[in-house]
């Protein structure tokens, strides 16, 4: 059998439509805000309830506890390392200069006094052999000494046995001086008579 009914004319049994849009979005929008303020409120209210020590600074302390204010430390201007030995500088004794000690007149060696050297004489040769110019070869011999012969001749008298230097009276330093300059082998001894006063006199032996 079929229904024949006709609607009526201004639709007020038809079915409504379902709303779209901003009204849907705030049906799922207010619920979640109410649950995100509901985690924040317990997490506050956890945080409250919790050890007031482990806080940090800035949280109330709680009855009944004595409050703890840090004592701050003032440093000290000078820092001491008291692990660090302080070094002890121990200076050198001065050496005073009455240290030294100074020499005694016995122990400064004096030096020794230049001897006086005899005056150089006039110097006569005389050949006591046979030998022709053997007084001539001699006379060289001496002035290359650096004696001064004032003359050359011949022995007469007794002949000597080696070459003999006379010296007259106060000259016998200087008649060793000149034995010294030649071949140091000469005799010397006192002048005879008839000899020079005033001269040395050397006769040539072989």
């Amino acid at each position: 059998m079929t229904d024949t009914t006709t609607p009526p004319a201004d639709g007020s049994n038809r079915r409504r439509a379902p709303r779209s849009g901003p009204e849907n979005l705030r049906r799922i929008v207010v619920p979640a805000l109410l649950a995100v303020a509901s985690i924040v409120a317990l997490l506050v209210a956890f945080n409250s309830c919790s050890d007031p020590y482990d806080q940090g600074e800035g949280l109330v302390t709680p009855i009944g506890q004595p409050t703890l204010s840090p004592t701050p430390t003032t440093p000290s201007s000078t820092p001491t390392d008291s692990s660090t030995p302080t070094p002890t500088v121990t200076s050198s004794p001065s050496v005073s200069a009455s240290t030294t000690p100074t020499p005694t007149a016995s122990e400064t060696a004096s030096p020794s006094p230049t001897p006086t050297l005899a005056p150089k004489r006039p110097v006569v040769v005389l050949n006591g052999t046979t030998t022709i110019g053997l007084a001539a070869a001699y006379r060289l011999k001496v002035t290359r000494a650096g004696w001064n012969v004032v003359s050359i001749g011949n022995w007469t008298r007794s002949s000597v046995s080696a070459t003999t230097i006379f010296y007259p009276s106060g000259f016998k330093a200087s008649a060793k001086r000149l034995t010294d300059d030649l071949s140091g082998t000469q005799l010397t001894r006192e002048a005879l008579s008839g000899m020079s006063s005033t001269q040395l006199t050397i006769v040539v032996a072989n």
